[in-house]
């Protein structure tokens, strides 16, 4: 679970499924190939409104991040959930 931006798997990875609760305002997650920072290829974005929720699932699909797994998170607290593998 993510409350803030930050590494959410050091290494390679897939991502299998995302959820994004907004929290007092609307929210975004922005999700990264990235090992460390907000930056490189853009795996993912996803929005939330205001106490509202999104969701993606990749199921067997699932997204290939070769370096590492970043969450760049914006808005008053969200929640945002990363399954990956």
């Amino acid at each position: 679970m993510c409350t803030a931006s930050g590494v959410v798997k050091a290494g390679p990875g897939r991502v299998v499924s995302v959820v994004l609760a907004g929290g007092a305002d609307a929210s975004t997650l922005i999700l990264y190939d990235h090992a460390s920072a907000a930056s490189g290829t853009e795996l993912l974005r996803l929005s939330a409104v205001a106490t509202g929720s999104a969701a993606v699932s990749f199921g067997e699909e699932a997204v290939l991040a070769a370096t590492g797994i970043y969450a760049a998170l914006t808005g008053t607290a969200p929640v945002a959930t990363v399954q990956f593998e």
